[in-house]
């Protein structure tokens, strides 16, 4: 499985907030629409001084913000509640599969290593307290996922 995943994922690393590094896995579909989006670069509306992959119009360093985008594309998508779409919600939404992942420490090392020091918002003792799941929740999940796999 490692395998294929390596020969159909790339890995990028753009820069983050205060400078740091921000790993980002693409898909070769994405990575697909990212080279499309670069040959597209070409035209004249895009300013050759912005080096961002998603510049804003007519600004010579501007880039758009991925939260406002977020919240537009909230609004946009009809969701019943826009405002829950957000990008903490999404970090404690994987803080939160992990859990159910129920990965071990060293696995979680790896996951906080790619993440980055402040791994999903914090400092990675916090995840392994804060997201630790009941047993009820836990067993609910194994045990459903277990029982649905002898249907197939």
């Amino acid at each position: 499985m490692e395998k294929i995943l390596i020969k159909s994922l790339q890995r990028v690393v753009i820069l983050g907030e205060k400078g740091r590094g921000v790993p980002v896995l693409l898909t070769e579909d994405m990575q697909i629409s990212v080279q499309a989006f670069i040959d597209l670069r070409l035209e004249p509306d895009f300013p050759e001084e912005n080096e961002y992959l998603f510049p804003a119009l007519h600004a010579e360093d501007g880039h758009h913000r991925a939260h406002l985008v977020l919240r537009k594309m909230a609004n946009a998508c009809g969701a019943s509640d826009p405002s829950s779409l957000t990008s903490t919600r999404l970090r404690k939404h994987v803080g939160t599969l992990m859990t159910l992942l129920n990965l071990r420490d060293h696995e979680l090392d790896a996951v906080a290593d790619f993440m980055g020091a402040d791994f999903m918002g914090h400092d990675i003792r916090v995840h392994r307290q804060c997201y630790r799941l009941s047993s009820d929740t836990m067993q609910l999940d194994k045990v459903s996922k277990i029982l649905l796999n002898m249907e197939l």
